[in-house]
């Protein structure tokens, strides 16, 4: 192919005295988190619960609930309503 195209002696061979400048693998870096827990130190009266935890944990319930709360009403007002009217869907009420 090379002599039909005419390119016969322009292009050399490339010499490599050291092999892994050509031939490289890529190297795939993964991070790897390291868990930071600060310890909970027993404060002077001897009480270690972190008031910050506790809030979020607290608000975090709160949400839960009252979307809870929110989906029963709502849940509660179609099953009425069907019931009032007489109107029964796929589920039976």
């Amino acid at each position: 192919m090379r002599n039909a195209l005419g390119t016969k002696d322009k292009f050399k061979p490339i010499k490599a005295t050291n092999e892994s400048i050509l031939v490289q693998k890529p190297q795939i870096l993964e991070p790897k988190p390291e868990p930071f827990k600060e310890e909970d130190a027993a404060k002077s009266n001897g009480n270690n619960v972190n008031v910050d935890k506790e809030m979020a944990k607290l608000a975090e319930n709160q949400i839960v609930y009252n979307a809870t709360i929110q989906l029963m009403m709502k849940r509660a007002s179609t099953i009425g309503r069907n019931y009032r009217t007489g109107a029964i869907n796929k589920f039976g009420y």
